[in-house]
C-alpha cells in the first residue's frame, strides 16, 4: 500500500510513504520527497491555528492535492500542484518500483 501526502511542516514537500500490512504501520525511515517547496514554511505551519485561519492559510498555500495512480507496468504516476509566490502549475512525477 502506498500513501502519498502533503508534508506541511520543514521541509514543506509532498512526500511517499509504503505500508506492507494494509495501512497498520508506514515506513516512515524510508519515505521519499518527490517534491520540496522552494518558498520555504507556509503560512499555517509553524504552530496551531483557530479554524477561521485555517481557512486563509489554505488559500495561500503554493504546492498540494497529491493524486496518484498505479500504472498497467507497477509505476506509479502521481499528479500535484506546485509553484512559487508568482504562480501554481500542475505538475506530475513517475515512480518506479
Amino acid at each position: 500500500m502506498v500513501a502519498v501526502y502533503v508534508h506541511r511542516h520543514d521541509p514543506p514537500s509532498l512526500r511517499l510513504v509504503l505500508s506492507d500490512d494494509f495501512g497498520q504501520s508506514w515506513h516512515t525511515d524510508d519515505e521519499l520527497t518527490f517534491y520540496t517547496s522552494e518558498i520555504g514554511t507556509e503560512a499555517g505551519a509553524s504552530g496551531p491555528r483557530q479554524f477561521e485561519d485555517f481557512w486563509q492559510d489554505m488559500m495561500a498555500w503554493r504546492f498540494g492535492h497529491p493524486r496518484g495512480l498505479l500504472l498497467p507496468d507497477g509505476d506509479l504516476f502521481i499528479a500535484y500542484y506546485g509553484g512559487t509566490t508568482l504562480g501554481s502549475t500542475m505538475e506530475w512525477v513517475r515512480i518506479a518500483f
